[in-house]
């Protein structure tokens, strides 16, 4: 061996390495090589400075196994001979001879050969003659037994295999057929695991210059106890720079999944562009859906530039259009839960942070423009039309503006602009939405209560602020909400609203009031001086009317913020009779009587609820008590009666009638109902 001019000859020889030395290696992996034998010949000659490389090797593996958490796989017998002589200079190689055997148990595993040397040319200026071909098959190559090296994500299947490979032009053209199957397979996947299922993976393609790569066609299905699960098919082709790829996809997710629609899936994908010093140019990605009854062409197209030039940081922008798109089959085909599926687990509420720490900054590795235009998109009953949006992500600062749509024939309009890069961030929100039905929303994101929820939504809010813990809001928190629901219908489901309204119908004695529906609510804040001012709330449902207003100190963590909100509350006239809870002085001509002030939600933001005064509700039950005495034919005399109303009075805070009489003269107190008033001429 000459190392000065790089020429020579090399013999290398291994001889009956057992697994004494092969678990040197298996063990930190916990693998062990049990009575696998290993043994191998290769003669290398250098010549021609290195330039001229000839290599001939023989390899034998006798009862290879391993074994690995307690599983084994069966022994295999591998014998292997190659001989491959390559010019560097002239930029290609030939392959004189290759061939492999492999048994199982005796019995043919593997087998590869080739018919006649085969030319390998990369460079411009190689040349090979002839033509040759390349045979491999694998035949009932059994998953179940490899589980050691393959793991749990494939438990059963027997692969068979058959791939030519085949030179021409010299080695400049090479050629590959694969047709493979997995029968009798069984795999993790999804909700349900795969049983008695079988994949089909069919490949045509050709390589030139060792550049360019055409792929003719591929096919890819996977059926179920003989039925369709997934089918995909489709060209593609690469040069080196510019690529395509054109793709036909179909699923049935009920047989893929376990759950989802028993219908395929459709969708075709087109890619067309450019991929270059680190720059992708996207001409084109059009993705079409299966057409529907809203969407008879029913894809969007995408396109834009990535640059990966610069070093941890991606630049570029993004362009998404649609004339129409019909999202309901693809949401339905990924949220659809098995129809046995277990109810999910309580979850146990995350511990409770101090609140006092300001999270640290987020800088991405962004530069980058997203903008959507869709004409019309649906999903379930949500139909929005004439979407625009504009997202702008620069490291740290995140700006979406303008973000506009009409949503079920309503206006929809937000601005937001987040800067993630200081500790603690900032941010300035703006949105309005103007008699948004609500019913098509929450039907489409919670079928299991539809009907549940209808009305209108009107918001109108503008907020500006920095820092998210509670001493940074007392600062910074500045601007305006309003909310509203309007002509609604909404059954009264979540928890923290059965928090605060259980008590006092449990105290009333009056079930209908966590039953009913209620017709509509307001509130209207104001932000800002370390307040949450909650200038107007108000609900109103078919058995009860509630307001109150009130200033909220925002506390150092801003859930502990406590309530103390006095609470007028009223129940429909005839509720009110039934319970024995009607104010004499009740006017006759007004749907809700108003009850003595009993009800005040304390607590905090984080865990609200209701407060009773127990004893200006009991003195409302006295004043009526005579009443319900003579309506269930009990005789209370005159002055009795006085005494329970004169005690009423005392507990509910209420004047005598003489008091009233002289009070007469005075304003009336206003009223809130006042301000649903029309104004007279």
């Amino acid at each position: 061996m000459d190392l000065t001019n790089l020429e020579g000859r090399l013999k290398v020889e291994v001889a009956s390495i057992d697994r004494h030395v092969l678990n040197l290696v298996g063990a930190p992996l916990g693998i062990d090589f049990g009575a696998t034998t290993l043994n191998s010949t290769t003669d290398l000659t250098l010549a021609k400075g290195g330039s001229t490389i000839t290599a001939n090797t023989r390899f034998d593996a006798a009862k290879f196994s391993l074994t690995q958490d307690g599983q084994t796989t069966p022994p295999l017998d591998l014998q292997l001979a190659l001989d491959v002589a390559v010019d560097t200079a002239a930029e290609s190689a030939t392959v004189q001879s290759f061939t492999i055997n492999g048994t199982q148990n005796q019995r043919p595993l593997l087998r590869a050969s080739l018919a006649q040397p085969m030319d390998l040319a990369w460079g411009a200026n190689a040349t090979g003659a002839g033509d040759s071909a390349l045979d491999l098959e694998v035949t009932n190559f059994d998953l179940a037994e490899w589980k050691a090296v393959a793991g749990d994500a494939v438990s059963k299947g027997k692969l068979s295999a058959r791939l030519k490979l085949l030179s021409q032009q010299g080695g400049k053209l090479l050629k590959l057929a694969l047709d493979s199957q997995i029968a009798d397979l069984a795999a993790n996947a999804g909700a349900e695991p795969l049983t008695q299922a079988k994949l089909i993976l069919k490949l045509d393609g050709e390589l030139t210059d060792f550049k360019e790569v055409n792929v003719g066609s591929y096919r890819i299905e996977l059926t179920e106890k003989q039925q369709p699960a997934l089918k995909v098919s489709g060209s593609a082709a690469y040069d080196g720079a510019t690529f395509n790829l054109q793709s036909d996809l179909e699923a049935v997710m009920a047989t893929l999944m376990g759950s989802g629609p028993e219908t395929p899936l459709a969708a075709g994908v087109k890619l067309d562009g450019r991929f270059a010093d680190q720059v992708l140019e996207l001409r084109q990605l059009q993705v079409a859906l299966s057409p529907t009854a809203r969407a008879a062409k029913n894809e969007f197209v995408a396109s834009g530039r990535i640059d990966l030039a610069t070093p941890g940081m991606t630049k570029g922008n993004l362009l998404v259009n649609s004339d129409t798109l019909d999202l309901t089959d693809l949401y339905d085909a990924f949220t659809a839960a098995p129809a046995d599926a277990p109810a999910p687990a309580p979850t146990q509420p995350a511990p409770g942070s101090s609140g006092n720490e300001e999270p640290e900054p987020v800088v991405l590795p962004l530069q980058f423009t997203v903008e959507a235009v869709l004409d019309r998109l649906f999903l379930h009953e949500i139909a929005i039309t004439n979407l625009q949006s504009v997202v702008r992500v620069d490291g740290g600062k995140i700006a979406l503006d303008p973000f506009r749509l009409t949503l079920n024939g309503a206006p929809v309009n937000a601005n937001i602009d987040l800067d993630l890069g200081i500790k603690g961030y900032t941010y300035a929100l703006a949105v309005s939405m103007d008699k948004v039905p609500l019913e098509p929303i929450a039907n489409t994101f919670s079928p299991a209560n539809r009907g549940k929820y209808q009305g209108f939504i009107l918001v109108d809010a503008n907020i500006t602020g920095a820092g998210v813990t509670g001493a940074s809001l007392q600062k910074n928190l500045g601007g305006r909400a309003g909310f509203s629901f309007t002509n609604a219908n909404l059954q009264v489901v979540s928890p923290r609203a059965q928090r605060l309204l259980v008590p006092i119908a449990t105290l009333l004695r009056l079930n209908e009031l966590t039953q009913t529906p209620l017709n509509w609510l307001q509130a209207s804040t104001e932000l800002g001086g370390g307040n949450i001012t909650l200038s107007r709330f108000a609900v109103q449902g078919e058995a009860f009317d509630a307001r109150t207003h009130g200033t909220i100190p925002i506390a150092q963590v801003l859930t502990n913020s406590p309530l103390n909100l006095p609470v007028e509350f009223s129940l429909r006239r005839s509720l009110a009779d039934k319970a024995g809870l009607l104010p004499a002085n009740t006017p006759t001509n007004v749907a809700y009587a108003t009850l003595p002030q009993f009800v005040t939600v304390s607590g905090t933001l984080g865990e609200p609820k209701s407060e009773v005064n127990k004893l200006a509700l009991g003195g409302l039950l006295l004043k009526s008590g005579a009443g319900i005495a003579e309506k269930l034919g009990v005789k209370v005399g005159s002055e009795a009666g006085k005494v329970i109303q004169g005690v009423g009075n005392l507990l509910t805070g209420e004047k005598s009638d003489a008091a009233k009489e002289e009070k007469s003269e005075e304003a009336p107190k206003p009223n809130l109902l006042d301000l649903f008033k029309k104004p007279k001429d």
